[in-house]
């Protein structure tokens, strides 16, 4: 199932809200390895890893955080070619908005109505993937590394990684 109606409201929000404040888009990793490559790369390869370690870090004290309070773990949704689908197309609609136009409000309302149209437990976010798993490392819960934490992250840096090529492939189509 994964997020959608309010909360696919509230994360568009909190995308747009936290834009004001000049992060460049930078709340997930495939967003990031997309402004790393490709012809038109704003930002270096070191640069950008930081930032995604940042990110994961984030993600883990945030599952770490919530769960000394609520006694338990969060775990990596079930993956599947399907969901893997739905996370690398709502990443692309992500990319190609911010590759347009990176005002909070655009992309907030690009992750709203992408989440409405590929839900995603995660929000397409690799980072958010990892930082689970690490999170629960580090509450004591084990390291569980599997196909769900490879179709969760892995779709995404994927269509992270193509997307520069793709869209420089889409302006020479007539």
């Amino acid at each position: 199932s994964g997020v959608s109606g309010w909360g696919a409201l509230a994360v568009g929000g909190m995308v747009a809200f936290f834009s004001w404040f000049e992060s460049a888009g930078q709340y997930n990793a495939a967003v990031t390895l997309s402004n790393c490559v490709g012809k038109n790369a704003s930002m270096g390869l070191v640069a950008g890893m930081m930032c995604i370690v940042a990110q994961i870090v984030g993600a883990a004290l945030a599952v770490a955080f919530t769960g000394l309070f609520q006694d338990g773990s969060a775990s990596v949704p079930d993956g599947s070619l399907a969901s893997g689908l739905s996370d690398a197309l709502l990443t692309i609609v992500l990319l190609y908005t911010f590759a347009k136009n990176n005002n909070g409000l655009d992309l907030g309302l690009a992750y709203f109505s992408g989440l409405s149209a590929f839900p995603s437990a995660l929000g397409a976010n690799a980072s958010a993937a990892v930082g689970v798993v690490v999170g629960n490392l580090l509450l004591g819960n084990g390291l569980a590394i599997g196909m769900d934490l490879v179709w969760a992250a892995g779709a995404p840096l994927a269509a992270g990684a193509a997307f520069p090529f793709l869209a420089d492939l889409l302006t020479k189509i007539p």
